[in-house]
C-alpha cells in the first residue's frame, strides 16, 4: 500500500499492514519489547559507571568545599552568623565547626563591584591597545565619559574610577558588616554555609533532619564557588514559595483573561454551527472542509 503510493518511509510503519498478514503484528511488539529491554540494560550499566566516577569525584573534592554545607529556609531568629553557628553547635561539638555565614543582601555592593569588574576589563583593553602602538604619547587612548562630552585619556580616566570604586566598596563593605552584626535577619537572607573542621561532620550535617517544616532547614552541599547563584540565594523567598506564588498569579489572572475570551466567542451566532463536528462525538460526517472553516474563523475573529 505504501509502495504504490510512493511512500518509502511508510513501508515499515503499523499502517502498512494488510488485513491478511496480522502476523506482522507480532514481529512488530517483539522488536519494541527488544528494544525497551535494550534500552533499560543501556541505562542500568551508565548508572553503574556514574555512580563510580561520582564516588571518585566525592572523594576528590577540595576543602574547603568538602569540608561545607549550604543551610537554605533558615527562620528568621537564625539569622545571623553569630545565631547560625550557635544553632549549629547545638548538634555539634563546638571545635567541629570552622565558621559559619549567612548570606547577606548587600543591595548596591553587588552593583559597584560588577562596575568595577568592567572598568577593568576596559583599562586592561586600553592598556594592550597602547601597547600595540609602542607605548607613543600621539597614540594614547582616548574615550569620551558622555555622549556630547570632551575626549579624555581613557587610562587615567579609568584608573581614577576604580581606584574610586575600590574606597566605596571598603565603605560599604563595612557598612554592611556592621548592619548585620547588629540586627537579626534585615540584610540577613535565609540562606548561609557552615564550614566544619573536618569533611566527616559535614556529612553528618547533610544527612540530619532539623525541622518537621519542610522549607526550613534545608541542608544540601555546597556547590563549586563558580556555580553559586548569588542573586538567587540574597532572595528571602524559597523556591517552594516562589512557586506557589507563581502558581497563584496563575490562578488569578488565567479567569480574568479567559472571561473576556469567552464572552468574545459566546456572542458569535456562528460558532455553535462551526463548532458542531468538535463538540459531539465523531462519526465520520466532520469534513475536513469543516474545519477548515473553524481555523478561518478563529483567524478572523482577532481581526
Amino acid at each position: 500500500m505504501a509502495l504504490s503510493e510512493g511512500d518509502d518511509l511508510s513501508m515499515i510503519a503499523m499502517g502498512n499492514v494488510v488485513r491478511p498478514h496480522p502476523w506482522m503484528l507480532y514481529i512488530h511488539a517483539f522488536f519494541v519489547w527488544m528494544v525497551v529491554l535494550t534500552t533499560q540494560g543501556i541505562i542500568h550499566q551508565t548508572m553503574q559507571s556514574f555512580l563510580i566516577r561520582r564516588a571518585q569525584w566525592l572523594k576528590e573534592l577540595p576543602n574547603p568545599q568538602a569540608s561545607t554545607i549550604l543551610v537554605e529556609g533558615i527562620p528568621l531568629q537564625y539569622r545571623s552568623d553569630a545565631k547560625l553557628r550557635e544553632f549549629v553547635e547545638r548538634c555539634f561539638e563546638p571545635s567541629a565547626i570552622k565558621s559559619a555565614h549567612v548570606v547577606k543582601d548587600s543591595g548596591t555592593l553587588i552593583e559597584l563591584h560588577r562596575n568595577t569588574l568592567w572598568l577593568q576589563e576596559h583599562l586592561c583593553k586600553a592598556e594592550i591597545e597602547w601597547a600595540s602602538n609602542s607605548h607613543l604619547a600621539e597614540f594614547r587612548p582616548q574615550m569620551r565619559k558622555h555622549l556630547m562630552g570632551d575626549r579624555c585619556d581613557a587610562i587615567e580616566t579609568y584608573t581614577r574610577e576604580i581606584e574610586k570604586n575600590e574606597q566605596l566598596i571598603k565603605e560599604q563593605r563595612q557598612e554592611v558588616i556592621q548592619a548585620s552584626q547588629q540586627d537579626v535577619g534585615g540584610i540577613n537572607t535565609r540562606n548561609g554555609f557552615v564550614t566544619f573542621a573536618s569533611r566527616r561532620e559535614a556529612e553528618l550535617a547533610v544527612n540530619l533532619q532539623y525541622s518537621n517544616i519542610c522549607v526550613e532547614w534545608q541542608v544540601s552541599y555546597a556547590p563549586e564557588p563558580e556555580g553559586v547563584d548569588w542573586d538567587d540565594l540574597r532572595h528571602n523567598v524559597g523556591p517552594r514559595l516562589n512557586s506557589l506564588r507563581i502558581t497563584l498569579g496563575y490562578a488569578i489572572v488565567s479567569p480574568v483573561c479567559g472571561v473576556p475570551a469567552y464572552m468574545h466567542y459566546h456572542n458569535q451566532p456562528c460558532l455553535y454551527g462551526q463548532l458542531g463536528c468538535v463538540a459531539e462525538p465523531l462519526d465520520g460526517n466532520c469534513s475536513l472542509a469543516q474545519f477548515d472553516n473553524l481555523h478561518e474563523f478563529f483567524a478572523n475573529s482577532h481581526d
